[in-house]
């Protein structure tokens, strides 16, 4: 469920325009957070028991962390969220 702004009500996701409204397909996901590569990672999404449970921003500023599973600065996560080349990060088949 996420917020609809139209009914000010939690509503499934594909009733809810942008930005709340993006889903994501959690089938074949472990639970847990995910970066929305879309986004440039300034936002994550929550996966549990296969099932999409809606977006999370992370603070100005920072990017998810997807190891650490939190926000965090951009400098200190691998690519495709960070710039740091000396960070590994998890399969890209995972992230998007």
């Amino acid at each position: 469920m996420v917020f609809n702004r139209d009914t000010n009500q939690c509503d499934d996701p594909a009733n809810v325009h942008e930005i709340c409204g993006t889903f994501r397909d959690c089938e074949g996901r472990d639970d847990g957070r995910y970066p929305d590569i879309d986004r440039k990672c300034q936002y994550y999404f929550t996966c549990y028991a296969r099932k999409f449970m809606g977006h999370n921003p992370c603070p100005a500023g920072l990017v998810f962390n997807f190891a650490l599973q939190t926000c965090d600065y951009i400098t200190d996560i691998g690519p495709p969220c960070g710039i740091n080349p000396n960070m590994t990060s998890s399969p890209l088949e995972q992230l998007g």
